[in-house]
């Protein structure tokens, strides 16, 4: 017994001696491959948890900056901009335009930092360029093929869609979703509350679906559960690109659009460093990026 147990004792040493020196090695190995970031920003951002998380992780690996995300609602992004006047504990803030614009009217504004971009068409961006529009996302008529070859006309206006054909018609909530409000409250802006609320009165038969989330709308036609969406434009082209069958139709009289935008805070500690990651988010490598994961936006740089 004493001999097999001194074998056992053995083993269990030896057992205990490569996992020591396992776990130093992969500690070695990690530390050899942690980013040595040469600079370090704070970025303040309502846009989704994944989209964020793509950018950031892409852009501390090409160019060796850290950037710290911090993810908020529009709310607690609107009520930490109160303090942002005097502390300094973001650089960068990433969110809708209608934060700005609302921040703005609270008289919030004036610490962003002020910088022409030519490039960006003027109703994309504040008209002190306090802000630059990055990316937008417009609403378009989305048509399940299937049912578009059996129809005559094809929907071309926002009124078509409301016409009592046989089509089944789906749209988000516009309770659940920020996106889904912004379309309600630009279309009312734009047509007036009388004739927006006539159109939705005679939408309404045709309803098939009041969705909960973005996607939803899209993946309905696309699985041919309705045959018409009020949706997203980036939402149908990730549904083309996964094969599915549908067809966009942009308004003939334009169309709400959701606008992401940038801004650099003035009483930044990083400035040169917050205006090239603002930069980089106006680029094309950054747009590939996000294509890449099936997020489609429209740049604002036409360039």
């Amino acid at each position: 017994m004493r001999r097999y147990l001194l074998y056992y004792l053995s083993a269990v040493f030896l057992f205990c001696i490569f996992l020591f020196g396992g776990i130093l090695w992969m500690n070695h190995a990690d530390q050899q491959n942690e980013i040595p970031y040469d600079k370090e920003i704070t970025l303040y951002t309502t846009i989704p948890q994944e989209q964020a998380n793509l950018l950031v992780s892409s852009y501390q690996r090409l160019y060796h900056v850290k950037v710290n995300l911090t993810s908020l609602t529009e709310d607690e992004l609107l009520n930490k901009m109160q303090t942002l006047q005097t502390e300094s504990y973001a650089d960068v803030i990433l969110t809708s335009s209608t934060v700005f614009r609302k921040a703005a009217k609270a008289g919030l504004s004036e610490q962003l930092q002020r910088e022409e971009f030519d490039s960006v068409p003027k109703q994309l961006k504040n008209a002190d360029d306090k802000w630059v529009g990055v990316w937008y996302d417009p609403f378009v008529i989305g048509l399940n093929r299937d049912f578009m070859v059996k129809l005559s006309p094809v929907p071309r206006r926002w009124a078509d869609i409301a016409q009592p054909h046989d089509m089944r018609v789906v749209m988000t909530d516009f309770l659940s979703a920020d996106a889904a409000a912004h379309f309600l409250f630009t279309f009312i802006e734009k047509n007036g509350q009388t004739a927006s609320y006539e159109w939705l009165k005679r939408v309404h038969p045709n309803i098939v679906s009041y969705a909960k989330y973005l996607y939803m709308p899209s993946r309905m036609i696309g699985m041919g559960d309705a045959d018409v969406a009020v949706t997203l434009q980036s939402e149908a082209i990730r549904y083309i690109h996964n094969g599915f069958p549908i067809a966009i139709v942009y308004p003939r009289e334009g169309s709400p659009y959701c606008l992401t935008a940038c801004a650099v805070l003035k009483n930044s500690q990083e400035q040169e460093s917050a205006k090239r990651f603002r930069r980089w988010l106006l680029s094309e490598e950054a747009q590939l990026i996000l294509q890449e994961q099936s997020f489609f936006f429209i740049p604002t740089d036409p360039t």
